[in-house]
Order: structure tokens, then sequence, then C-alpha cells
């Protein structure tokens, strides 16, 4: 069902679930998409625990890695993703 979807919203790359974006965790993928770029949105859970909606843009481009009580800066969480990657 899940591919399915993907099929249908035109989302070329699905996010896992289970993937990590700084403090974000992928949960599932909603039937949504970003009013500004039309991209997918996904329900992700932050470490402190808040469940937040995020376009698969923003979390690709590691824009957003935090919910908005949290709020990572987009710097630390690329360099935080950079380094997980090569090791």
């Amino acid at each position: 069902m899940e591919v399915l979807q993907h099929v249908l919203f035109g989302c070329k790359n699905r996010i896992e679930q289970g993937t990590r974006y700084g403090k974000l965790v992928v949960l599932n993928m909603t039937d949504k998409k970003d009013k500004n770029s039309g991209s997918v949105m996904y329900q992700c859970q932050c470490d402190c625990g808040e469940i937040c909606t995020v376009a698969a843009t923003e979390l690709r481009a590691l824009r957003k890695t935090s919910c908005s009580k949290c709020k990572q800066s987009y710097g630390s969480a690329k360099i935080e993703f950079l380094l997980k990657q090569n090791n």
C-alpha cells in the first residue's frame, strides 16, 4: 500500500520508516502534500517525544531536523548527519 501511495503521489525516492534526520525519526508517510513544494509529507517523532509532520524535501535537505520545541540548527544537524554517514 505504501509503495502504491508513493506512485500515486509521484514520489521518486521513498523515505523508509525509522530513518533518522537529526532529532527526527520517520514514522510513516501521510496522505498530505506540502502546500509550497507539493512534496509528500511524513509523520515524524522527535527525540523529545513530540510528533510532527514534515515535507520530504525538508527532511532530505536537512532543513527540518527537530520539532518546533527543539529547533536544532541546520549546521549542527548537517555535520552530525555527515559524520554518521562516514563512520
